[in-house]
């Protein structure tokens, strides 16, 4: 068996945690205002996984999120 190279972990700062962005830039008060639509957008592999594991009928298995 071959050993892999551990990765370095180290402590993240709290601005590193954090995004921000200016909302003025958004033309709508909040989301009940962008109506339906497809939020999956660049996620196909995630989505057909989910789909995938929603169909599996045996007992043991489960979706964790």
């Amino acid at each position: 068996m071959t050993q892999t190279k551990r990765s370095f972990r180290s402590a993240l700062p709290q601005d590193k945690l954090y995004r921000s962005c200016d909302a003025s830039q958004f033309k709508f008060k909040d989301t009940s205002e962008l109506g339906g639509g497809n939020f999956s957008l660049g996620q196909e592999r995630a989505t057909e996984a989910f789909d995938f594991a929603l169909n599996v009928t045996a007992d043991g298995y489960n979706i964790y999120a």
